[in-house]
């Protein structure tokens, strides 16, 4: 009777979409009775709910380690003033076989078993049962196709030499376990993207906007939108060593081909409002939507209830164009270049819009309530622990208007895909296959639009390399905290560049100049650029270490690993 009740529990417990109790689901039948497995596939709910259950495989970028701390503190961009967070490991080589915070080989191979595990029973005890109707199995085997080329992609850009596996091994064959080939990075992203091309003719072409249960599941785009991305990474410099210009080619025809079926933009009213909003137009993919604060718990400055987290370094400032700034002024990386940047009041003449994902000095968080980063100011500098290091919080993601006191909430998800990464991957892809040239600017245009910023001019004063460095100052600008750049800089392999110097914020003090008619103090604020933490990347760190543990359980079985280089 007990037996019978905890099967009934893990079942249910798997249908709301919980994981604890759904291992058992991982093997294959032979390891287990076979009556709990044939239940599961037999039965309309459970059957849906198998597949349901591996969206809980998908990660969020907002928390991955746990701790507060995102990958993109991992990068030039931010800094975690979290000093016990995970992700300080990768700015000072603390990664190795043994340990890696981000180590995902043995969750996503997981992740890929369950996708194998339903669509092999999708042409056997579902369609023997019709538990899933056969007019709706296209569909959901486009899913989980799609599903395991997203999680071989995650697996990919880590690892470099990975396993493809498409199909369902005898956990108790060992010779059937080690048969797999270990493959190099351009044969596993071929196999992406022929699975994305195979997802895309089986999935919908509209979103779902009736039934809430099917939100955050991919529709035709998504697999569109990975096979941009995974074509984009083989053809950068990192995959790409000789500069193969047909791999760049291919990495254009993909984002094109996506742009003229899917591009749905329109004007961002607010930056940072249009990353609270749910089912936006541009979002191709993401997970689904979730009331919560956790987020805004970690990230709100120091006085309204937040642990400032995640601090907006001075060199991701120094990227949002200042008004009256040119093209080239911008590709400097520095708007103190331009005659419009008053070194006595920074940030009175930003004009890119996308400056409000950062929280500055004497910005109005709440109503007639200001953030004060200087020294001795409630946020400031070493007014706590857990103060900003740099003088600047995060506003991407976070809802102001929330009285963490009251524990109030907002809907949260986290984009995997959308509509202006596509965009940057053509612009980035033409640029490397034709240069500076009129048509690379038509496909940025619409940044500057969107961030009020004046047209791009004078094309034929750019180099190859110029236009090339204003894509990238772009991608970083409009793709920052989404968990790109970490990446990027690694595919570009200018991580060893970037990521071996040090990073800096903005050091505010501040100075009694006299008083008001009533009284009043008066100050002067004094702006210091300083350094905030050294990084350190060692080349090997273009790629994880795969696993310790793996590399010996094939070892002992008499097969070597081919480990990624420097570990």
């Amino acid at each position: 009777m007990r037996k019978i009740l905890y099967i009934q529990i893990c079942l249910f417990m798997m249908i709301a979409g919980l994981s604890s109790c759904s291992d058992y689901l991982d093997k294959d039948p032979r390891t287990d009775t076979s009556i709990y497995y044939e239940d599961v596939f037999s039965d309309p709910k459970l059957a849906r709910g198998f597949l349901n259950n591996i969206y809980n495989s998908l990660q969020e970028g907002f928390d991955p380690f746990g701790d507060g701390s995102m990958l993109d503190a991992a990068t030039d961009d931010a800094v975690c003033s979290n000093a016990n967070a995970l992700v300080h490991l990768f700015n000072n080589g603390g990664i190795s076989p043994s340990y890696n915070p981000d180590d995902v080989w043995e969750h996503y191979y997981t992740a890929i078993r369950k996708c194998n595990i339903f669509l092999k029973e999708l042409d056997g005890i579902i369609a023997q049962t019709n538990s899933i109707p056969e007019n709706e199995r296209d569909v959901c085997r486009g899913e989980a196709i799609f599903l395991r080329a997203f999680f071989h992609f995650e697996l990919l850009k880590r690892y470099q030499r990975i396993f493809w596996v498409d199909e369902v091994y005898d956990a108790f064959d060992t010779d059937e376990i080690f048969k797999t080939e270990q493959l190099d990075f351009h044969a596993v992203a071929d196999r992406i993207a022929a699975d994305c091309d195979a997802a895309y003719e089986l999935l919908p072409k509209v979103k779902y906007s009736s039934d809430a249960a099917l939100k955050g599941h991919p529709i035709a785009s998504a697999p569109k939108a990975l096979k941009s991305r995974v074509l984009l990474y083989a053809a950068s410099p990192l995959n790409n060593p000789s500069g193969d210009l047909a791999l760049w080619l291919k990495a254009e025809e993909a984002a094109k081909d996506f742009l003229d079926e899917f591009k749905k933009i329109h004007p961002k009213q607010s930056y940072v409002g249009y990353f609270s909003k749910i089912d936006d137009k541009e979002v191709i993919f993401a997970t689904g939507p979730r009331s919560t604060n956790t987020f805004e718990k970690y990230n709100f400055p120091v006085s309204y209830g937040g642990q400032g987290m995640i601090n907006p370094t001075q060199d991701l400032v120094d990227c949002y164009a200042m008004r009256g700034s040119t093209n080239l002024d911008e590709l400097t990386g520095s708007p103190a270049t331009t005659n419009t940047y008053n070194p006595d009041a920074p940030y009175a003449a930003r004009r890119d819009l996308r400056f409000e994902a950062i929280v500055y000095d004497s910005m109005e968080y709440k109503v007639d309530n200001f953030v004060e980063t200087f020294v001795g100011g409630k946020d400031g500098l070493g007014s706590s622990n857990n103060a900003t290091k740099t003088g600047y919080y995060l506003q991407k993601y976070i809802t102001r208007s929330l009285d963490l006191s009251k524990d109030q909430t907002q809907m949260h998800h986290w984009i995997f895909f959308r509509t202006s990464e596509i965009m940057l991957n053509y612009a980035e892809a033409l640029c490397m296959r034709v240069g500076a040239d009129a048509s690379v600017v038509t496909a940025i245009k619409d940044f500057r639009s969107m961030a009020g910023l004046s047209t791009f001019r004078n094309v034929q004063d750019y180099t190859q390399e110029e236009m090339l460095e204003y894509i990238k100052k772009e991608r970083r600008i409009e793709l920052a905290f989404e968990g790109h750049r970490f990446w990027d800089l690694r595919r570009w392999k200018d991580a060893e560049t970037v990521l071996n110097r040090p990073v800096h914020g903005m050091k505010i003090t501040r100075t009694q100049v006299g008083a008001d008619d009533n009284g009043t103090p008066l100050y002067k604020k004094n702006y210091e650029i300083i350094e905030v933490e050294n990084r350190t990347f060692d080349p090997k760190m273009y790629w994880y270490p795969i696993p310790r543990k793996e590399i010996l359980k094939y070892r002992n079985a008499g097969i070597e690993l081919k480990q990624n280089p420097g570990y």
